[in-house]
């Protein structure tokens, strides 16, 4: 599971893999905000967006919903 081969062809690696992508959203994500460029962490927001797979992109939409509202309009621009 942590190497996460197989990602999207093996349901307990995707499911790690969304596990950590919703984690960082949601308790990682305002402070990270604050320490880095707005572009940088738009960039890793693509990039883990593509790694999740859709029930995981259901979830994170929820998540987003209660993030402050300038952290939700970073994550928006970026998706």
């Amino acid at each position: 599971l942590v190497l996460k081969l197989r990602m999207k062809l093996d349901p307990e690696v995707q499911l790690f893999q969304d596990a950590i992508c919703l984690v960082f959203l949601e308790n990682e994500l305002v402070d990270f905000l604050d320490k880095h460029e707005e572009e940088k962490v738009a960039d890793i927001l693509r990039k883990t967006w593509k790694k999740m797979s859709s029930q995981g992109h259901r979830v994170a939409g929820d998540l987003v919903k209660t993030l402050p509202s300038e952290v939700r309009a970073v994550v928006l621009r970026a998706l």
